[in-house]
């Protein structure tokens, strides 16, 4: 998985879990950490400090929490799902000191069936999402996100900023399970959900891609929405080298949106957890 709006309600923040995680536009138009706006080129992997991803992500969540690490021996996935994979929507915002941003779906076509998710980088660690290098962690706090808020499988996002200064934050949106399609985000006109995601309780310990057709680029969205959570993670390339599946660990016990964002490519992946 641009749009800096004022308008979509309904919160769903994300935190994602404890110590280790591991780290598109439709309007051609991608915006960086400095507030730029960029070509959107998709950029080459390996290549060292490329800060723009294909599909227009950049940002790069964090934290970590005193959640106990697995046992070992539970470290086996409990399920698995086959999703969509493909890039998913997404753009840098800016909310006022003490603002209220609000971001709304409507008009789905067919079966299209929209998630909003707004969060924070909290680890920036010095390449931004969909550069290198491509098998670290990226960890986020999640502010606010939000399945069916406005009616009709429609989506409305609604976030306060409680800081006396502004806060640059990422909108993401994506299907639910495998509804993809077309909708309209106000403030963006149409977008297309080309990745789907799957709403889980982690409690292998790890989440992990097989089976990709695509090269997969893991988002999960952590539900809990405890002040500092920051435990929303990324991962592009498995830390443990050797393949272009993903692989996020140190998760237990977390209620999760897990999307099936594609760094390149589409088809399907299977999500284990």
């Amino acid at each position: 998985m641009n749009i800096v709006r004022y308008s979509i309600a309904s919160s769903m923040l994300l935190a994602l879990a404890a110590t280790g995680c591991a780290g598109a536009d439709e309007n051609g138009q991608f915006t960086d950490e400095s507030g730029q706006v960029s070509d959107g080129k998709t950029i080459e992997k390996g290549v060292e400090g490329a800060d723009q991803a294909p599909n227009g992500f950049t940002f790069a969540p964090e934290r970590a929490s005193n959640e106990k690490s697995p046992n070992p021996t539970d470290l086996f996935p409990k399920g698995s799902v086959t999703l969509t994979l493909g890039s998913t929507f997404y753009t840098q915002v800016t909310i006022p000191a003490f603002g209220t941003v609000t971001y709304e779906t409507s008009n789905r076509v067919g079966s299209a069936d929209p998630v909003l998710a707004l969060f924070i980088r909290t680890n920036p660690w010095g390449g931004a999402f969909g550069g290198s290098p491509f098998t670290a962690k990226g960890q986020a706090n999640t502010l606010a996100y939000n399945d069916d808020g406005a009616g009709n499988l429609n989506s409305r996002l609604t976030y306060h900023n409680p800081d006396g200064a502004p806060r640059v934050a990422y909108l993401v949106a994506f299907a639910y399970g495998n509804s993809t399609g077309q909708v309209d985000l106000s403030g963006y006109g149409t977008i297309q959900l080309r990745a789907g995601s799957t709403f889980i309780q982690t409690n292998a310990g790890q989440i992990y891609t097989s089976n990709s057709s695509g090269d997969p680029w893991l988002l999960a969205i952590d539900t809990d929405l405890a002040s500092g959570a920051g435990n929303t993670c990324w991962n592009d390339d498995s830390p443990n080298g050797g393949t272009t599946e993903s692989l996020i660990q140190n998760y237990t016990n977390k209620t999760m949106w897990v999307v099936a964002h594609a760094y390149s490519g589409s088809g399907t992946t299977t999500i284990n957890y």
